[in-house]
């Protein structure tokens, strides 16, 4: 090889390694698009077959996303930029909250008006009062009735006694009706409430999956494999191609 072909080599090789001596100690700013290292095992070597290789690194970890979107629905996809994804679980968990809630509402509405009318029909004293009580007070007419019942089935345990911690007697068979109608009303609207509790809890569960998957997909779409190959021409110079490879 003559002093001119050396020359022209040096001069080569000192306009590639450069930028590439900057990436190696300055990586980009900005991680989103790729974190360039060095791969081990890959010397630069004036060789046809040797490649220094620039790697990039995931710009995004899953558990990260797994535990945001487990806390709040939407939080780790927003975080990988799925934006629509993230909207679609937060919405849903707001209806599911408002729908606790409404639930909720109704039904403390409905046992109060339950509890009312139980007073003013029949004479019972809802202090301490749970809702076992409140379903004998709804299935019959009065205390006495109940009593007996229980007694026919030996089922002297649940036998009440008769005072005015227990006591109730409905006026009319209408308002024995419309309390049970009450009470029906106020246990479905809080069982609803409890369902809607499990939908809260698959929505979150969802969503942490869902940004496992997510996040995935967005460190798929940034992946890149930078790739210094040197070549040595017929004509005795030595030649850096530079290839990128990336992933979606």
């Amino acid at each position: 090889m003559n002093h001119s072909s050396c020359g022209k080599i040096s001069i080569l090789f000192l306009i590639v390694m450069m930028p590439t001596s900057i990436w190696a100690k300055e990586p980009l700013a900005n991680p989103l698009f790729f974190q360039p290292t060095f791969l081990p095992n890959q010397p630069l070597a004036a060789s046809t077959n040797s490649t220094l290789a620039i790697a990039s690194e995931p710009t995004h970890s899953t558990g990260g996303a797994f535990l945001k979107s487990l806390l709040l629905p939407g939080w780790g996809e927003y975080s990988a930029g799925a934006k629509d994804r993230a909207k679609g679980f937060l919405v849903a968990e707001g209806i599911l909250w408002s729908s606790f809630t409404a639930f909720e509402i109704y039904g403390k509405w409905k046992h109060s008006d339950m509890a009312n009318l139980a007073v003013e029909r029949a004479g019972v004293n809802n202090k301490n009062k749970n809702n076992t009580f409140y379903s004998h007070v709804s299935n019959y007419q009065d205390i006495e009735e109940y009593n007996e019942e229980m007694r026919r089935f030996r089922r002297y345990d649940d036998v009440y006694p008769i005072d005015a911690d227990h006591f109730w007697r409905w006026q009319t068979e209408t308002d024995r009706e419309q309390f049970d109608r009450l009470h029906l009303s106020s246990q479905l609207a809080f069982r609803n409430a409890t369902l809607v509790v499990g939908g809260i809890l698959v929505n979150h569960f969802l969503s942490a999956i869902d940004a496992i998957w997510v996040t995935y997909r967005a460190n798929r779409s940034v992946a890149a494999n930078f790739r210094i190959t040197p070549t040595l021409t017929n004509q005795g110079e030595l030649i850096y191609n530079l290839s990128l490879m990336a992933s979606w």
